[in-house]
């Protein structure tokens, strides 16, 4: 085993250099859920999605904390479309916004958010979603829509991960 000692890494001259305390960081708290309950039926009102979102407390005021979402979803066996609207929010902050929709759906997505601690009370991160419709061009998340070919709804597992950390360590 060997060890390389540097103070930065440049890909080329065109490029900014990173300095390598930028790449360490220290993991200071986490939580980590595994939604097992079955599909969830959404309504077209924004509402929290079972297993995508947790009350936390920040361990520092100067931390990030990174969220990672991995979720299931398939269009309802009612329609061959699928439209929602999801949100995701920190501590009452709306973080960011986006729609999954498509003919046929079914998927695994992991969302991935990183933002700033908000300090060191507690406050709700995670997901609320709408569907555009009341069984009828809606996705569900934890289950599928075709198994082995046929139709059939199965339930998949979703996880819901906090990772808080200090970077430059």
């Amino acid at each position: 085993m060997s060890t390389v000692i540097v103070d930065s890494i440049t890909v080329d001259n065109q490029r900014t250099q990173i300095p390598l305390t930028e790449l360490g960081y220290r993991v200071i708290g986490n939580y980590r859920q595994t939604y097992t309950s079955g599909q969830w039926n959404p309504t077209t009102t924004y509402a929290w999605i079972p297993g995508l979102f947790y009350d936390y407390t920040p361990v520092s005021a100067s931390s990030r904390i990174r969220v990672r979402c991995h979720v299931p979803y398939a269009r309802n066996s009612g329609g061959a479309h699928g439209i929602s609207h999801w949100i995701f929010y920190a501590n009452g902050t709306e973080i960011g916004r986006h729609s999954v929709s498509g003919n046929h759906l079914e998927d695994m997505s992991v969302y991935t958010w990183d933002f700033a601690s908000w300090g060191t009370t507690s406050g709700r991160i995670g997901y609320q979603m709408r569907s555009y419709a009341d069984d009828n061009h809606e996705v569900r998340v934890y289950c599928t829509n075709y198994w082995e070919g046929a139709g059939g709804v199965q339930v998949c597992n979703g996880q819901f991960i906090i990772e808080e950390y200090f970077t430059g360590v």
